[in-house]
């Protein structure tokens, strides 16, 4: 996996995680949140179901949708 020193405040983009299972996704969600300690997130719509769930259970209100037409606002 990536190590940075810089904080990360803000990931977005399509995650691209529909191949990967439960397990594997969890891990990656568990990695973004505490190992690289991102603070939001906002998944474009090829992240995949099951990684919306997982995302939005684990960054609560840090989680914005990103869908197709979305407007972002910070």
């Amino acid at each position: 996996m990536m190590e940075t020193k810089n904080k990360i405040a803000f990931l977005i983009g399509g995650f691209h995680l529909l191949p990967f299972n439960r397990a594997q996704t969890e891990k990656i969600v568990n990695y973004l949140k505490h190992e690289l300690q991102i603070q939001t997130v906002a998944p474009g719509h090829c992240t995949g179901h099951l990684a919306f769930k997982l995302l939005k259970d684990a960054f609560g209100k840090q989680f914005l949708y990103a869908g197709l037409g979305e407007e972002l606002n910070f």
